[in-house]
């Protein structure tokens, strides 16, 4: 499966192919993320899933970092997966 990712499009923007992976390894939902630089300070990390039969957006959230350390991209993800997937205070 790894093989056929990377040698596919992006994930994202490969009109639904996401949904078909995810369906090969019969999984309920498909997730994927991006990372747009604003600047070598600014950066916004997105997580996207999907509901691979329907296709439907079963969650969608981003969070902003600052500084393109180890540390801040820990942090950011951190608590992208806290508050945002686990539903921690």
């Amino acid at each position: 499966m790894q093989k056929e990712i990377t040698a596919g499009s992006d994930i994202g923007s490969c009109n639904g192919c996401e949904r078909d992976l995810a369906k090969q390894i019969d999984a309920d939902r498909a997730a994927w993320g991006t990372v747009q630089k604003v600047s070598n300070l600014i950066l916004n990390i997105n997580v996207y899933m999907t509901d691979a039969q329907t296709g439907k957006p079963a969650f969608t959230r981003s969070v902003d970092i600052r500084g393109n350390t180890n540390e801040s991209w820990r942090r950011g993800l951190d608590y992208l997966l806290r508050h945002y997937l686990l539903g921690e205070p």
